[in-house]
């Protein structure tokens, strides 16, 4: 297909057909179910109250994803400089090998949420996409050899898993009025966070290509690996005081069950 396209405007008008049906799908046939009878009445009696925020909790959260977000981006970044020189020195055609193995980790990710969120739990599948990011990432620091790089793919398939699932893990413990609220800060914290991490590790990269380039990638390991101390004590910290995510709207209690409003 690459080849039938010559300069790519085959690719092109695919990338613009298949956006074009998302968008088409998202306004005319995608719909948000309207509670109705006891769980309408529910959710009216939940909007009249003042709605409750764990403010530690969201900090954790936040904090979790902008570490993850400031070493994973880092890192990706720079990755398209580190396979054009030598020991990998990839032309176009490796290029898009390996573009198609970074695509495949949304699929496998996808697969692994889909699979092992209900018999792990969300806590440890965060821990299991943080683990499979970071060991991949170590892995790329020492590749000398195309088969290297593709290896660490395959350990970095789950690595996509932490940020949608620190998302949905975020939203069991919000008031449904705080959604737009609470996410809205989200997006400009991780805006912020991912224009930061290009900067750093943009700065960063230069220097090591004397004596190591497979440094940033050790560096941007170690920056993800701490986005694993808040969802440790958020997890303890759930377990300490009794913690019950809200499952549903018709659902009125809060977090954490402080008896704060």
């Amino acid at each position: 297909m690459y080849q039938w396209g010559q300069s790519g405007v085959v690719l092109v008008l695919m990338g613009l057909l298949l956006s074009a049906g998302a968008l088409l799908y998202s306004v005319f046939l995608f719909s948000y179910p309207k509670p109705s009878g006891r769980e309408g009445a529910g959710y009216t009696a939940l909007s009249q109250d003042p709605p409750w925020m764990d403010r530690v909790g969201v900090a954790l959260h936040f904090s979790a994803m902008a570490l993850f977000m400031l070493g994973m981006c880092g890192a990706e970044n720079m990755l398209s400089l580190y396979v054009l020189k030598p020991p990998l020195s990839w032309d176009s055609v490796w290029l898009g090998y390996g573009r198609a193995a970074t695509s495949a980790m949304y699929l496998t990710s996808f697969l692994g949420v889909l699979v092992l969120s209900r018999p792990l739990g969300d806590t440890i599948l965060i821990l299991l996409g943080i683990v499979s990011n970071c060991t991949g990432l170590a892995i790329m620091a020492f590749a000398t050899h195309s088969w290297v790089y593709f290896f660490a793919r395959g350990i970095m398939m789950f690595a996509c898993i932490p940020m949608p699932t620190i998302r949905a893990q975020l939203s069991k413990t919000l008031d449904p009025q705080l959604y737009g609220r609470v996410f809205g800060w989200q997006q400009s914290a991780l805006a912020v966070t991912e224009v930061v991490s290009t900067m750093v590790f943009a700065s960063i990269y230069p220097l090591t290509l004397g004596w190591y380039s497979g440094f940033i990638f050790l560096l941007s390991c170690a920056i993800s690996y701490l986005s694993v101390a808040p969802i440790l004590y958020l997890n303890w910290r759930g377990i300490q005081q009794g913690y019950t995510p809200i499952a549903g709207t018709d659902q009125l209690q809060h977090p954490f069950n402080t008896g704060e409003t």
